[in-house]
């Protein structure tokens, strides 16, 4: 099992990242425009953007900024923070946008509401894969940060949960928030109880320290994938991708305090490092995945920085399920997830990542070394502008084992 979570990075007044994936297509426009996104516009076209504004209580309003996009565009974010009517920081990110979503989140002090600047530029990309450039012609979307806080508080205050198309959906993970919930606060903790149980006890789950996971997935046309997790805790975690055949790996590795550097291992022998557009993750989601990966994941339920709530009942697998929501807003790592658990078992069935909308579901559990590890995992995301469409990808588990410690030489430059 995996853990994810979103993350805000700290500047000296403001806290900015940006989680845009990469994706690639043509067409477009020739001009170069700017145009004023105003509170109206995004509630009149739900299916284009979102914005929405949580007061944070740290004196920070937290802005979730989501553009939806039809067909992928070469984004560029820009944010400037002013205080006392000077720059103080500034950020451009640049990034491949994805065809659907690509959420953007960053914090301004309440003094700096009515000076700070945030805007999204948009541009066709020409060609594909490596050869990929955004053509001339950019819409500039320039957001008035203090007009979005002051229509938010008028309807009834900043809501920390942004909104979405398909909000009333129900995936694969989620719960009918409309139905009674069946799970109440007197039993959540002996579910919790149950669950920690089930893994062995949290004693036991404290000693894991070193874990390797491999997962196949398979191709669409006869040759699957390969994801490879090596990870000891507090702070060493490496990931390899590759293909079954093919001697080439992409590998991905925290080094130092630096954020997770990525390379390209070639069949020859030559090694390529990978640079990403756009803001990466910190170094904290990553120190956040190992401390929670695998069987570990469930010590979330024992987090003193989590708020944890019940959730109804579902039906998962075709197993009954009973949920918890997690909830931290505590800097550097903000988490929302659903985590749903076989209410015979006490195993993790399935998660609803919130912030980051996607949807996981395990299934074929297998007892290895004393701890249940699924066999399989299916990620699910909703894809497509305003249509009900799920994409999913089913993973099978090769190979599970437990460590006093790695080899030092894999969290190494390769």
């Amino acid at each position: 099992m995996r853990s994810t979570s979103k993350v805000t990075a700290a500047f000296r007044l403001t806290i900015i990242v940006a989680s845009v994936n990469l994706a690639l297509a043509a067409t477009g426009w020739a001009l170069t425009v700017e145009e004023t996104l105003t509170p109206d516009y995004v509630k009149e076209h739900p299916k284009e953007w979102s914005v929405n504004v949580a007061d944070g209580k740290d004196g920070q309003f937290k802005f979730t900024v989501i553009r939806y996009l039809a067909e992928p565009k070469y984004l560029v974010a820009h944010f400037a923070a002013y205080h006392g009517g000077n720059l103080v920081a500034t950020s451009d990110s640049p990034a491949f946008g994805r065809k659907r979503d690509n959420t953007f989140y960053f914090s301004v002090g309440r003094d700096d509401l009515a000076d700070s600047k945030f805007s999204l530029s948009e541009s066709v990309i020409g060609g594909s894969g490596d050869d990929a450039v955004p053509l001339p012609g950019t819409i500039i979307h320039k957001l008035s940060l203090k007009d979005f806080f002051a229509a938010l508080s008028d309807r009834g205050g900043p809501d920390s949960s942004p909104a979405k198309p398909g909000d009333n959906e129900t995936g694969a993970v989620n719960s009918n928030e409309s139905g009674d919930h069946k799970t109440s606060n007197e039993n959540l903790q002996p579910l919790v109880e149950k669950v920690l149980k089930a893994y062995g006890g949290q004693e036991k789950l404290e000693q894991i320290k070193a874990m390797t996971l491999e997962l196949r997935t398979p191709g669409s046309h006869g040759k699957a994938s390969t994801t490879k997790y090596f990870v000891e805790l507090p702070d060493k975690y490496r990931i390899e991708f590759g293909r079954e055949g093919d001697a080439a790996k992409e590998v991905q590795i925290i080094l130092g305090l630096d954020r997770i550097r990525r390379w390209r291992k070639h069949t020859d022998g030559k090694v390529e490092e990978i640079f990403f557009g756009g803001l990466d993750y910190p170094r904290e989601y990553w120190l956040d995945e190992v401390k929670y990966f695998g069987p570990r994941t469930v010590l979330r339920l024992k987090d003193t920085d989590c708020k944890l709530s019940p959730l109804g009942e579902i039906k998962l697998n075709d197993r009954a399920a009973a949920g918890i929501a997690l909830a931290k807003s505590r800097s550097p790592v903000d988490l929302s997830l659903k985590m749903y658990f076989d209410q015979e078992t006490g195993l993790l069935l399935g998660e609803n990542n919130t912030l980051q909308e996607y949807e996981t579901v395990y299934g074929d559990y297998k007892t290895i070394d004393g701890f249940p590890v699924p066999g399989r995992t299916t990620d699910i995301r909703t894809i497509g502008v305003g249509r009900e469409m799920k994409q999913s990808t089913k993973s099978e588990l090769v190979e599970f084992k437990l460590f006093d410690n790695l080899d030092p030489k894999l969290f190494q430059e390769p």
